[in-house]
């Protein structure tokens, strides 16, 4: 419910000058907020320093893993169906994509083999 119809809040001067120093106010911290973000996510090391993961896609992190270890290897370390039974790198990420604790040990996996852990 509006407190002041339109035709009222320009009879009270007053009131119409205070409502707009707050848009104008508002207006800029908004501004100075998007310029912020906009400024922030142009630099993509910014976004996800401590992210060993960023800029990877899923399935070059799948294509590798089965580079290395071939999907029956995969199957014996993370146990899951799309690994064991017809296995594909599109049905894989089809399941991987719906399933996050399925594709957190993916990428477990990717990082320790990396790291020279596997």
């Amino acid at each position: 419910m509006l407190l002041f119809s339109i035709d009222n809040i320009f009879t009270h001067k007053s009131l119409a000058v205070d409502f707009l120093k707050k848009v104008n106010s508002f207006h800029s911290l908004l501004l100075t907020y998007l310029y912020g973000i906009i400024t922030f996510m142009s630099d993509p090391s910014k976004t996800q320093p401590n992210n060993p993961l960023h800029g990877i896609k899923l399935a070059d992190i799948l294509e590798q893993l089965v580079e290395v270890y071939g999907f029956k290897e995969l199957g014996t370390l993370i146990p899951i169906r799309c690994f064991n039974l017809n296995p594909s790198i599109k049905s894989s990420l089809k399941f991987l994509r719906k399933t996050p604790w399925a594709r957190s040990k993916v990428e477990q996996l990717y990082l320790r083999t990396k790291s020279g852990e596997n």
